[in-house]
């Protein structure tokens, strides 16, 4: 029976990709959301959320799986009076303001209403 042997530069060459992998990932979600867009978003929470749920919303993000399954819940759900009714990046604003509410550190570039990147967005992760 032949044993193979596992190289440790091979492993440790692995193990950094993965590391660097994740640390990329992580440095790309926080470059999401923009310090003026967590107050347009704050705005039109308060404008269009707060009558109806107060803070609620706040908390309730961070349960969600990932920004984008609350986009998509939102977007097709509030307000209720008018369900869909916001423009697609007032609802990513919103989602800033929450974000931002729970914990997600500001970055550089707008979070935009775009499945792929919200999906990359997880709330449980920075939530505080």
């Amino acid at each position: 029976m032949r044993t193979s042997r596992i190289s440790i530069p091979l492993v440790a060459t692995i193990f950094a990709a993965a590391l660097g992998a994740a640390a990329a990932a992580q440095e790309e979600v926080g470059d999401w959301v923009t310090p003026e867009q967590v107050e347009r978003g704050q705005a039109a929470y308060e404008q269009k959320c707060s009558t109806c749920h107060g803070s609620d919303i706040v908390s309730i993000f961070k349960s969600f799986p990932s920004a984008g399954q609350f986009f998509g819940f939102v977007s097709t759900t509030m307000p209720g009076d008018a369900p869909g009714s916001l423009p697609a990046q007032q609802y990513a604003d919103i989602i800033a303001y929450l974000a931002a509410e729970n914990g997600m550190e500001t970055g550089t570039e707008e979070l935009p209403p775009d499945p792929e990147v919200l999906n990359s967005i997880r709330p449980a992760e920075f939530a505080q």
